[in-house]
C-alpha cells in the first residue's frame, strides 16, 4: 500500500516545486506593489529561519553521506536547481494539459542547437521580470517604504530570470555529438 502511494505522489515532486516558485514570485510582486512588510522580518523570526535552513543543511548532509553514493551524491547540485527553476513554467502547462484533457502526441527530445524560434525560457521569464520590475516601480511611486529584504529579493529574481533568459543566446555546444558517443562506448 506504502509503495502505490509513493508512486502516486512521487510526480508531485515536480509541481510542488514549480507551484512554491511560483508562489513566491507572486508573493514578492504584491509585497512591492503593496509597501506590506511581513512579520517574518523580526530578529525572533529571523532565528527560527536561520534553525530551520540549519536543519535542512544537516538533513541534506545525512542524506548525502549515508542514505545515498558518498562519493556520486556530495556537494551543493546548483545544476539541478538552476533546472528546477528554468522548467517551471513548463511543467504548469503540463499540468494545464492534464486537467484539460489535452491529447498531445509526444514531442521527441529535440538532438540539435535551438533556432531562434525554438527559445522556450524567452517568453516566461520575460514576463517574470517585466511584472517584477512594474510591481517593484508601481511601489516606489506610491512612495511605500520596504525592507531592504524586499528590494534584495526583487533585484535577485529579476537577475536570475535574465540569466535564464540570457542563456538561451549563450553558443552551448550541440545536445549529441557522435565522437563522445563512440568514446562511451569505447570505455563501456
Amino acid at each position: 500500500m506504502v509503495s502505490v502511494l509513493a508512486s502516486i505522489l512521487h510526480g508531485l515532486n515536480y509541481l510542488h516545486k514549480s507551484a512554491v516558485i511560483v508562489g513566491t514570485w507572486l508573493l514578492l510582486d504584491f509585497l512591492l506593489l503593496s509597501g506590506t512588510v511581513p512579520q517574518i522580518f523580526s530578529p525572533a523570526i529571523g532565528r527560527s529561519a536561520g534553525m530551520l535552513v540549519g536543519m535542512w543543511a544537516l538533513c541534506e548532509w545525512y542524506r548525502q553521506r549515508v542514505y545515498l553514493d558518498w562519493q556520486a551524491e556530495r556537494g551543493c547540485h546548483w545544476r539541478a536547481a538552476l533546472l528546477t527553476l528554468a522548467k517551471w513554467p513548463y511543467i504548469l502547462l503540463a499540468l494545464g494539459d492534464v486537467i484539460w484533457r489535452q491529447r498531445f502526441a509526444y514531442i521527441m527530445t529535440r538532438k540539435t542547437a535551438a533556432t531562434a524560434k525554438q527559445r522556450m525560457l524567452v517568453w516566461p521569464y520575460s514576463l517574470v521580470i517585466v511584472l517584477t520590475v512594474l510591481a517593484w516601480g508601481i511601489g516606489l511611486l506610491r512612495g511605500h517604504a520596504m525592507h531592504l529584504t524586499i528590494h534584495g529579493s526583487a533585484l535577485g529574481i529579476i537577475a536570475a530570470s535574465l540569466g535564464l533568459l540570457l542563456s538561451e543566446y549563450w553558443p552551448f555546444p550541440p545536445p549529441y555529438q557522435a565522437h563522445l558517443a563512440r568514446t562511451w562506448r569505447k570505455r563501456s
